[in-house]
Protein backbone atom coordinates (compact mmCIF):
# COMPACT_ATOMS: atom_id res chain seq x y z
CA UNK A 1 0.00 0.00 0.00
CA UNK A 2 0.74 3.33 -1.16
CA UNK A 3 3.27 4.92 2.18
CA UNK A 4 1.12 8.54 1.93
CA UNK A 5 -2.04 6.86 1.92
CA UNK A 6 -1.09 4.35 4.69
CA UNK A 7 -0.10 7.47 6.55
CA UNK A 8 -3.15 9.46 5.74
CA UNK A 9 -5.17 6.14 7.12
CA UNK A 10 -3.21 6.49 10.72
CA UNK A 11 -4.01 10.07 10.66
CA UNK A 12 -7.77 9.37 10.45
CA UNK A 13 -7.63 7.28 13.03
CA UNK A 14 -5.96 9.73 15.11
CA UNK A 15 -8.57 11.94 14.26
CA UNK A 16 -11.68 9.32 15.23
CA UNK A 17 -9.61 8.39 18.66
CA UNK A 18 -9.94 12.40 19.58
CA UNK A 19 -13.71 12.43 18.49
CA UNK A 20 -14.49 9.90 20.51
CA UNK A 21 -12.41 10.92 23.50
CA UNK A 22 -13.83 14.16 23.50
CA UNK A 23 -17.75 12.73 22.96
CA UNK A 24 -17.08 10.53 26.01
CA UNK A 25 -18.47 11.74 29.05
CA UNK A 26 -16.69 9.96 31.95
CA UNK A 27 -15.57 6.87 30.03
CA UNK A 28 -15.04 3.88 32.26
CA UNK A 29 -11.47 2.39 31.54
CA UNK A 30 -13.14 -0.66 29.36
CA UNK A 31 -14.42 2.10 26.88
CA UNK A 32 -11.21 4.49 27.10
CA UNK A 33 -9.07 1.06 25.54
CA UNK A 34 -11.64 -0.20 23.53
CA UNK A 35 -11.52 3.26 21.55
CA UNK A 36 -8.18 2.38 19.37
CA UNK A 37 -9.90 -0.90 18.21
CA UNK A 38 -13.33 1.05 17.39
CA UNK A 39 -11.37 4.00 15.44
CA UNK A 40 -9.79 1.35 13.62
CA UNK A 41 -13.12 0.00 12.23
CA UNK A 42 -14.55 3.01 11.56
CA UNK A 43 -11.86 4.19 9.49
CA UNK A 44 -11.66 1.00 7.58
CA UNK A 45 -15.45 1.17 7.01
CA UNK A 46 -15.24 4.95 5.86
CA UNK A 47 -11.87 4.24 3.35
CA UNK A 48 -14.09 0.97 2.05
CA UNK A 49 -16.68 3.46 1.26
CA UNK A 50 -14.74 6.46 -0.33
CA UNK A 51 -12.91 3.45 -2.10
CA UNK A 52 -16.11 1.92 -3.51
CA UNK A 53 -17.65 5.72 -4.43
CA UNK A 54 -14.08 6.04 -6.37
CA UNK A 55 -13.71 8.88 -4.36
CA UNK A 56 -10.05 10.23 -3.52
CA UNK A 57 -8.88 9.37 0.56
CA UNK A 58 -6.49 11.56 0.82
CA UNK A 59 -7.85 14.43 0.13
CA UNK A 60 -10.82 13.98 2.75
CA UNK A 61 -11.47 16.77 4.92
CA UNK A 62 -12.06 16.43 8.56
CA UNK A 63 -15.64 17.73 8.25
CA UNK A 64 -15.99 14.99 5.45
CA UNK A 65 -14.83 12.11 8.31
CA UNK A 66 -17.32 13.47 10.46
CA UNK A 67 -20.29 13.59 8.47
CA UNK A 68 -18.98 9.95 7.37
CA UNK A 69 -18.96 9.31 10.96
CA UNK A 70 -22.60 10.75 11.64
CA UNK A 71 -23.99 8.29 8.71
CA UNK A 72 -22.28 5.30 10.20
CA UNK A 73 -24.20 6.22 13.07
CA UNK A 74 -27.69 6.85 12.02
CA UNK A 75 -27.13 3.62 9.82
CA UNK A 76 -26.19 1.56 13.23
CA UNK A 77 -28.93 3.32 15.20
CA UNK A 78 -31.61 2.29 12.53
CA UNK A 79 -30.44 -1.33 12.10
CA UNK A 80 -30.58 -1.77 16.02
CA UNK A 81 -34.03 -0.07 15.80
CA UNK A 82 -35.28 -2.56 13.06
CA UNK A 83 -33.57 -5.43 15.01
CA UNK A 84 -35.74 -4.31 18.55
CA UNK A 85 -38.92 -3.83 16.42
CA UNK A 86 -38.66 -6.95 14.74
CA UNK A 87 -37.56 -9.33 17.78
CA UNK A 88 -40.35 -7.15 19.96
CA UNK A 89 -42.89 -8.59 17.76
CA UNK A 90 -41.85 -12.36 18.81
CA UNK A 91 -42.56 -11.06 22.38
CA UNK A 92 -46.14 -9.97 21.97
CA UNK A 93 -47.39 -12.99 20.43
CA UNK A 94 -50.08 -14.77 22.26
CA UNK A 95 -49.05 -17.97 24.00
CA UNK A 96 -50.62 -21.37 22.82
CA UNK A 97 -52.82 -23.16 25.14
CA UNK A 98 -51.06 -25.78 26.44
CA UNK A 99 -47.65 -24.89 25.43
CA UNK A 100 -44.94 -23.14 27.78
CA UNK A 101 -43.19 -20.03 27.46
CA UNK A 102 -39.54 -20.17 28.02
CA UNK A 103 -38.58 -17.15 27.82
CA UNK A 104 -38.78 -15.12 24.39
CA UNK A 105 -35.73 -12.95 25.32
CA UNK A 106 -34.88 -10.11 23.53
CA UNK A 107 -31.08 -10.44 22.40
CA UNK A 108 -28.86 -7.83 23.64
CA UNK A 109 -27.25 -5.66 21.07
CA UNK A 110 -23.41 -6.30 20.03
CA UNK A 111 -20.99 -4.92 22.29
CA UNK A 112 -19.78 -2.56 19.59
CA UNK A 113 -23.13 -1.05 18.93
CA UNK A 114 -23.50 -0.95 22.63
CA UNK A 115 -19.76 1.05 22.43
CA UNK A 116 -20.63 3.58 19.59
CA UNK A 117 -23.85 4.18 21.49
CA UNK A 118 -21.73 5.27 24.20
CA UNK A 119 -19.45 7.27 22.79
CA UNK A 120 -21.60 8.64 19.46
CA UNK A 121 -20.87 11.30 17.54
CA UNK A 122 -23.38 13.81 17.00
Amino acid sequence: MDPELLNRRRRTQDYIIQLLQRRSYNPSSDVMQRIPELARHLEERIYKDVVLKGEDYTSMSSAAIEQRLQGIMKMLNNSQQSHYVSSSAANTMIPTPGIGNYGNKVPAPSQDIALISTVAVE
